[in-house]
């Protein structure tokens, strides 16, 4: 990690600014990218009672917590988000810090924290958005405990997904996001939220974007309870706190007011397959379907395009080891069966219980 200068702060904060907080309950919102997690930000941040950035926090990608421990380390954190972007962005300003913490956890809920008191110092509790973070709750375990965590998982049809994911220039350029990347990071986060859900549904919830944008207002009420908050669901519909209600990569939410799930584009699962072409429909189709899909409610598709089913699978798998090579496949392919097989025995263990 850099070390950076501490910028200057303006003013002497208060015996209660400089010490880290223990919440009482913090709010995530993870998930693989174009599912909806900006959504599902503005919703759940536009309750009066939480403030969540309005850009990721991105903990996990710029800091490693077994760098945390001591001090030092801590104030060298603190320098280097004070250094970077995210103050500005997330309207800062001078506000004071805890500079008493130590240890990953306490550095995490202090940058949060500082974000609450300085935009909604009414809210009770905090929270952050944050792409791929499912991978981590077991580390917000350790720090929290389930009783003090609502972590909700977007999930979003892998067609559709992709295909928004291909139209964002400086996305499809990415290594990261050629398509067989893309299927095996979709498919293992969904298998993550399905374990997760099952094993800690009161601290665990998995929700599709379809479903959101179809229908949002029971879906958001009932997302209230759970997170055992007053229903304020006018106000979470309307993105109270934030001004950038959409965030669509095709650019075709028409002008209009944003008041509430005007501020999305509802299209049925599969509504994006035009962007697609066929070599990544049966690249899809043969690495995230199979038992994943249905587990999420989601229809199979029948094809693409004309191509028969015996032809797209032996197409998608020739793609797949030109495009990664044997010694990335046989790894991939290992790592995809283990987590399958422990979602499946986690499953069928949870439902054991509660018969």
């Amino acid at each position: 990690m850099k070390a950076c200068r501490l910028n200057a702060i303006q003013h002497e904060p208060s015996m209660t600014e400089r010490r880290t907080t223990t919440p009482d309950r913090v709010f995530l919102i993870g998930g693989v990218k174009r599912t909806g997690t900006s959504l599902m930000r503005n919703l759940i941040g536009s309750h009066t009672q939480v403030a969540i950035p309005p850009v990721e926090f991105g903990f996990f990608t710029d800091y490693d917590p077994a760098e945390f421990g001591t001090p030092e380390a801590y104030a060298r954190a603190l320098a280097h988000f004070r250094a970077g972007s995210r103050p500005e962005r997330w309207s800062l300003g001078d506000i004071a810090i805890a500079e008493d913490g130590a240890s990953a956890r306490d550095f995490y809920c202090a940058v949060l924290d500082a974000f609450r008191r300085q935009n909604k110092p009414t809210a009770q509790y905090f929270g952050d958005k944050s792409t791929f973070i499912e991978s981590r709750f077991e580390t917000y375990l350790e720090w929290f405990g389930a009783e003090r965590i609502r972590f909700v998982h977007m999930v979003r049809n892998p067609f559709d997904c992709y295909a928004s994911t291909k139209s964002i220039p400086h996305l499809r350029h990415w290594p990261s996001y050629a398509i067989h990347h893309f299927c095996e990071e979709w498919s293992r986060s969904m298998l993550l939220g399905l374990s997760l859900s099952q094993r800690y549904p009161a601290s665990y919830r998995m929700v599709r974007y379809e479903d959101l944008v179809a229908d949002p207002g029971p879906i958001v009420s009932d997302l209230c309870r759970w997170m055992d908050v007053p229903d304020e669901t006018d106000r979470m519909l309307a993105g109270a706190d934030y001004e950038r209600k959409s965030n669509s990569s095709f650019g075709d939410i028409p002008e209009r007011s944003h008041d509430g799930e005007n501020s999305v584009v509802n299209l049925p699962a599969g509504g994006r397959l035009k962007h697609l072409d066929d070599r990544e429909i049966i690249t899809i189709q043969s690495m995230t379907v199979g038992q994943i899909l249905p587990l999420l409610h989601y229809d199979i598709l029948g094809g693409g395009r004309d191509t028969a089913p015996e032809v797209q699978l032996s197409c998608a798998v020739h793609q797949y080891l030109n495009l990664c090579g044997v010694r990335s496949v046989v790894p991939a392919f290992f790592r995809q069966i283990a987590t399958a097989s422990r979602t499946i025995v986690t499953m069928i263990v949870e439902r054991a219980r509660s018969a």
